[in-house]
């Protein structure tokens, strides 16, 4: 009989093992197949962050290069809409095929904290900012 509840414990173990594995794996992959919006939000916001609209330009996407027209373009919607950035923090990514979606917060440098959705594109593979969506909290 203990040798029977010795079998059951141990393949319940076994079994929470294998799904604590599963969970690490697949989580994993996910992490890994977002990185690359992680990695260009963190290069666009950084450029604006310091003021370095240029190459918030480039990191956009022609669409958004068009509708802006230039470096002096960007610099003017920041200037327009106060997105003077500080920090962030996105908790949620998401990829799929060639376009991918970053949800979170930008904290601006007067302390205001915004929702923000950034949305990208890959060109050329390299992940592009299609579009940016903030609104306060």
């Amino acid at each position: 009989m203990n040798k029977t509840i010795l079998i059951v414990i141990g393949v319940i173990g076994l079994a929470c093992v294998a799904c604590i594995g599963f969970v690490v794996v697949v989580g994993g992959a996910v992490f890994f197949a977002t990185q690359g919006i992680a990695d260009a939000s963190d290069e666009y916001l950084e450029a604006i962050k310091h003021g370095d609209y240029a190459t918030a330009f480039e990191l956009s996407a022609p669409n958004v290069q068009q509708e802006l027209g230039s470096a002096e373009g960007m610099q003017q919607f920041v200037n327009e809409t106060g997105f003077f950035v500080e920090s962030w923090n996105f908790n949620n990514r998401s990829v799929e095929n060639n376009t991918g979606t970053l949800t979170g917060t930008v904290t601006l440098q007067n302390g205001v904290v915004v929702n923000t959705e950034m949305n990208f594109q890959k060109f050329d593979g390299d992940w592009r900012v299609t579009g940016l969506n903030f609104n306060d909290q």
